[in-house]
């Protein structure tokens, strides 16, 4: 400690102070804006993380209420008890093969799937080809018919222009008779967007609903080398994904340059308070040296006379 001391003695005091300024406020602020920024750093990527989850979470509860819509309406269409009497009567008796209850079972399907815009498209198939269908523009019926896949549930339907979004399953009509009717709904992929579309809660995410294959069926998804976060969850008894994607973004550096103001606004008080204090020192010190200058020059001469000090 005394050999500690000695060697700060040798070291003149505005560098002593200099130095405890360094080591006593320097030092440790700028210290402290590095651990900082890293937190922060780790902090706004686990934010940005969390809140894209959270994204994710509200469309798929939006796109998977929209599918559960359309399930409800085509179960209720395969259940109703009115088409399915008035299509056996149409199968097994001429008497009603006529163009009046041709038109009440396409009107029952029209009451029924009208009122849900994503449904562009339906209809009923006997197995000798006879249709009855509901539709919000003109068709042809052979054409689609044609494409129709033998699988069964969800899949994707090249039609024309513009390809579509198929739900389709075989429905007994009569259970002892084994008649069967091929039930078509099609999904409209323009009205399929604009849902995907509302359901996107930041700018930096897109949503798109993919086939079991990992083929992109309505919506659409960022390059991967683009990516952040994904994450793909399965809808419901469809077969098909929802797949959200987000992008990354430029890490936000106001934090860190508030941060590094604050250091310079620090670092200025406390430069000028050392200032002050080192001229509130050197100051009284210099007007003491140049006394005790003027007095050596003086030839200062000390008389000792008994116990007195005589000037």
């Amino acid at each position: 400690m005394d050999k500690f001391v000695r060697f700060l003695r040798k070291i003149s005091i505005r560098r002593r102070l200099s130095y405890a300024f360094i080591i006593l406020c320097v030092i440790p602020i700028s210290i402290m804006i590095i651990i900082s920024a890293i937190v922060e750093f780790l902090y706004y990527n686990d934010n940005l993380k969390s809140n894209y989850k959270n994204f994710a979470y509200e469309s798929n509860i939006r796109v998977n209420d929209m599918f559960e819509q359309l399930e409800l309406k085509f179960k209720y269409l395969k259940e109703n008890n009115d088409i399915l009497t008035d299509m056996y009567l149409y199968a097994t008796s001429p008497f009603y093969q006529t163009e009046g209850v041709s038109n009440r079972i396409e009107n029952t399907i029209a009451s029924i799937v009208s009122t849900q815009d994503e449904i562009d498209y339906t209809a009923i198939f006997f197995e000798d080809g006879t249709p009855f269908l509901y539709s919000k523009a003109l068709i042809d019926i052979e054409e689609i018919r044609s494409r129709l896949k033998d699988d069964l549930g969800w899949y994707y339907l090249d039609y024309g222009k513009q390809p579509v979004l198929c739900r389709t399953e075989n429905v007994e009509i009569d259970y002892s008779s084994g008649l069967k009717a091929r039930y078509v709904v099609l999904i409209n992929l323009e009205e399929l967007e604009e849902i995907l579309n509302n359901a996107v809660g930041s700018s930096k995410q897109k949503i798109a609903i993919t086939d079991s294959q990992g083929r992109i069926v309505a919506g659409s998804e960022f390059e991967a080398s683009d990516l952040l976060y994904e994450v793909t969850t399965p809808i419901s008894d469809t077969g098909l994904n929802v797949k959200n994607t987000f992008i990354r973004t430029k890490y936000d550096l106001l934090g860190l340059i508030t941060t590094i103001l604050i250091f310079l606004l620090v670092l200025i008080a406390s430069g000028t308070i050392i200032y002050l204090v080192n001229e509130s020192i050197r100051i009284p010190l210099n007007r003491l040296l140049g006394r005790m200058e003027r007095i050596n020059k003086d030839d200062l001469l000390v008389i000792k006379e008994e116990d007195t000090v005589t000037l």
